[in-house]
């Protein structure tokens, strides 16, 4: 189907370009503006012409090269693409502009030996590469596969090999690569310090956001704009303190929140109004202290709620009744501690639990049975330590998760040659609903302590928070429109 570089994305799937000066003639020229024409009609990727961008591409001619050459993915600064104009067919600058966008060749997938058999005069440039991205199958159709070459055959009966450009898998692969990265920036926000709880939901088709200071239990509502920014206050109130956990759910259709206190185990459960306001509550509970996850899933149709003690692994699944209520507890296990993430999340159809221990980096997923219940692990990590929020999002059926680490602790991100990068959040792809290949990495400068996923109006966005100072970031997701 298709196989990528890790991270080296163009933001907002945007190329700046610039044609060379010396020795392009207009048939190349003509060459060009249809191959661009060519990638945005079936990848999206846009070809803008380079006004003051530090990052670009150079298309630039060079006779006698014998084919074309590119960097792979964006390299950072001006990067060339070169073209010999008495060789190269458009086929073969689709090529090049394919290892721009971060795509490799098919025959340095892993999988490679099942589909080609590598000849003497294979060379390094026949390596695999097990750090690339496989998205999908391996194409013989690809416009990364090659229709002939000294260095592999194809295996009779194994690959048919042929067609020129964008294969239907390139083109698939590309747009999945490229949906679940982050895009610029749209919006900033220098707000109060202390929020400590964000998220966004809909009700009624109308999308809100909520905001809560468990310190003195302000609470903000408010309306999201159609361009995925923050819109007016619609509302707020003046809670008590102490409320570490709050989320949205909606069972048999009517919208709800539940609130809890870890500190005592107080939990609340309210209506929410058509407004997108918090109505009357509905119930409240008494429980043990120390509850420091929780979250609302159905599984099947039906819908419970999982609850987490950091502190010595306890977990609880409860129903959930068809008014919104906690209903009866259908199990209950004994963890080890130190668990400081789990959300629950589906990759074809199929339900998985994903767990996080920010102090040392230890991460189980586990299926999730018909009846709620967590299943059997299916696979495990040994991660750095310090990965404090993770969440999962899905972008037109191609699943991915994203990853912050806490930067407190860690030196100042100021790099130098050979020196290891601290990568302050990455995302991830999730081909079977186990964790794969890294999309991308983000070596920031800050610590964000809340983030999510969002989308309105047919776009999607990514939200940001720090908690300390009140710094707020909104970055849209995928490919511009």
């Amino acid at each position: 189907m298709a196989f990528f570089i890790q991270s080296h994305r163009w933001i907002d799937g945007i190329v700046p370009y610039r044609v060379g000066e010396s020795g392009v003639t207009d048939t190349a020229k003509e060459m060009i503006k249809w191959v661009i024409k060519y990638w945005y009609r079936n990848t999206g990727i846009r070809f803008r012409l380079r006004k003051s961008e530090s990052d670009y591409v150079k298309i630039v001619v060079e006779h006698g090269l014998g084919g074309g050459r590119s960097a792979i993915g964006r390299r950072g600064g001006m990067q060339k693409i070169r073209i010999d104009p008495d060789y190269n067919p458009p086929w073969a600058l689709s090529h090049e502009f394919a290892h721009m966008v971060g795509m490799l060749h098919e025959h340095n997938r892993p999988d490679r030996n099942k589909f080609v058999k590598l000849t003497s005069k294979a060379d390094d440039s026949y390596a695999i590469d097990s750090s690339g991205i496989m998205v999908g199958p391996y194409d013989c159709r690809s416009n990364m596969a090659y229709l002939g070459d000294l260095g592999f055959t194809y295996i009779p009966g194994a690959c048919d090999p042929g067609g020129h450009g964008l294969s239907t898998g390139d083109r698939k692969g590309i747009k999945y690569i490229y949906a679940g990265a982050l895009g610029s920036r749209i919006a900033t926000y220098d707000w109060t310090d202390g929020w400590t709880t964000a998220f966004f939901y809909e009700v009624a088709g109308k999308p809100f956001m909520f905001f809560l200071k468990a310190k003195d239990g302000t609470v903000h509502i408010h309306r999201v704009n159609a361009d995925g920014k923050v819109g007016d206050k619609i509302d707020e109130y003046d809670w008590k303190s102490g409320w570490t956990t709050a989320f949205f759910y909606e069972v048999a259709g009517n919208p709800f929140m539940f609130f809890l206190k870890a500190k005592d185990g107080t939990v609340h459960i309210h209506r929410l109004n058509a407004d997108g306001k918090v109505g009357d509550k509905i119930d409240e509970y008494d429980w043990t202290n120390g509850w420091t996850t929780a979250f609302f899933y159905e599984v099947a149709g039906k819908p419970f709620m999982f609850f987490l003690k950091a502190k010595d692994g306890t977990v609880h699944i409860h129903r959930v009744n068809s008014d919104g209520k906690v209903g009866d507890k259908i199990d209950e296990y004994d963890w080890k501690s130190g668990w400081t993430t789990a959300f629950f999340y589906e990759v074809a159809g199929n339900p998985f639990m994903f767990f996080l221990k920010a102090k040392d980096g230890t991460v189980h997923i586990h299926r999730v049975n018909s009846d709620g219940k967590v299943g059997d692990k299916v696979d495990g990590y040994d991660w750095t330590k310090g990965w404090t929020r993770a969440f999962f999002y899905e972008i037109q059926g191609n699943p991915y998760i994203f990853l912050l680490k806490d930067l407190e602790g860690f030196p100042p991100p100021i790099f130098f040659p050979g020196e290891p990068r601290i990568n302050a959040a990455r995302i991830q792809v999730l081909p079977d609903g186990t964790i794969g290949s890294d999309l991308e990495r983000y070596d920031w400068d800050i610590s964000w302590t809340t983030a999510f996923f969002y989308q309105v109006a047919g776009k999607r966005f990514m939200f940001f928070l720090r908690a300390p100072d009140g710094i707020v970031h909104i970055r849209r997701v995928g490919l511009s429109a």
